[in-house]
């Protein structure tokens, strides 16, 4: 069903074509969509217009959905414990990031932390400061 979605999308628009790794794939399936098909929908659409890559991962489902569609909280149980702690301080830190500006003093105020730890903790994510 996911890759017809995309498939039609792909053909109407013109875009090239994503697709999903066996995990993303699995979270989709296993959330229960309130809305449905049309839900489902919605969120692949939504994934094909705002991401740049051309394979969609599990880590990259959450920053395209809802609040309400609450699987970012599914997807958290879908990884292992250090898998789902990395991809939460990753989230966590680019939110911290985006809300502040980029502005890694006021990150690290704003996140009681001191700026070395911040650094450390980008370097180790692989976040890149703009």
């Amino acid at each position: 069903m996911i890759d017809s979605i995309v498939k039609d999308y792909c053909g109407e628009s013109g875009m090239k074509k994503r697709s999903f790794t066996k995990d993303a794939l699995s979270c989709l399936f296993s959330h229960s969509w309130p809305g449905n098909v049309r839900q489902l929908k919605n969120c692949i659409l939504r994934i094909m217009v705002l991401h740049p890559g051309e394979v969609v991962s599990l880590d990259d489902l959450p920053m395209y959905l809802d609040e309400e569609d609450s699987l970012e909280s599914e997807s958290l149980y879908c990884n292992t414990y250090h898998e789902a702690k990395k991809s939460f301080e990753k989230r966590y830190f680019e939110k911290l990031l985006h809300r502040t500006g980029w502005d890694l003093n006021r990150a690290a105020k704003q996140s009681k932390m001191h700026l070395a730890s911040i650094y450390r903790k980008l370097n180790t994510l692989n976040i890149k400061v703009k």
